[in-house]
């Protein structure tokens, strides 16, 4: 089927369009998604949520070793998801 395509294409050229789209695209979806969503301060149904005793453990994994002596399975990276709050906490300072 690409053989019928009379455009001469190269890896250099492939690269070429494929490497600044991908980068474009990364920008604007981080773009897009910092300005989705609500503060969780200002969020209802977070802030209602955090009520119950239970979920707000679980959240804030306030209970951890809890959850270990249970025998709950952990990924690879661990439970405390590194990547994840890293950035988190990039993002919020």
């Amino acid at each position: 089927m690409l053989g019928a395509v009379s455009f001469q294409a190269s890896v250099v050229t492939i690269l070429s369009i494929t490497i600044p789209a991908t980068f474009v695209g990364v920008i604007v979806a981080g773009l897009w998604s910092m300005r989705r969503g609500k503060e969780l301060a200002n969020d209802p149904d977070f802030l209602l949520r955090i009520q119950d005793p239970e979920q707000r453990a679980y959240i804030y994994e306030e209970n951890k070793e809890a959850s270990v002596a249970k025998g709950t399975s952990h990924s690879i990276l661990g439970n405390d998801h590194f990547l994840t709050r890293y950035f988190s906490y990039r993002l919020v300072r």
